[in-house]
């Protein structure tokens, strides 16, 4: 079973390899083989084939890219992720059939991870979807992973 820290190292092992060093085998490898992804944008699917495309598209339009984890959060059967992605719009564009823009960009975006069973993980979603009243949500994604286990909660920065 992974220890906390194990889990904060594997976060920053992904952020460097796959968002800084866009090293798309290693990405492969690090999504599980039955991954989904919740929303994705028009015209992919939404399986583990789907996602590596999205990612393949993403470092084409941004060959610079590069990837900040701001906080982990653990807590229960949850893992909270608050990132931050910056580069310039150079390559060949953030959607497809549109000129890049040349312009550069900082977004952040915050990934959650759910260890349950199905019913839990569900109503989790659910609720990230919705948000409260006051919030806009645009997109939840979600991808399955084995569980690690973990209990309690912490902060790592």
């Amino acid at each position: 079973m992974p220890t906390r820290e194990e889990i904060e190292a594997k976060v920053h092992e992904f952020n460097e390899r796959a968002m800084n060093q866009h090293d798309m085998a290693y990405i492969e490898d690090a999504l599980s083989d039955d991954a989904v992804e919740l929303n994705p944008p028009p015209g992919f699917g939404n399986d583990k084939k789907a996602a590596l495309q999205i990612f393949e598209m993403i470092f084409a339009a941004t060959p610079d890219l590069k990837g900040e984890v701001l906080d982990v959060i653990i807590s229960g059967n949850k893992a909270a992720i608050r990132g931050r992605y910056s580069g310039t719009d150079s390559g060949t564009g953030q959607m497809p059939g549109v000129a890049p823009t040349g312009k550069s960009y900082s977004i952040e975006g915050i990934d959650v991870v759910t260890i349950g069973e199905d019913g839990a993980v569900d109503r989790m979603v659910a609720g990230c979807r919705t948000g409260p009243r006051w919030a806009r949500v645009t997109a939840v994604d979600v991808q399955q992973e084995a569980p690690a286990g973990e209990q309690g909660f912490a902060i790592a920065r």
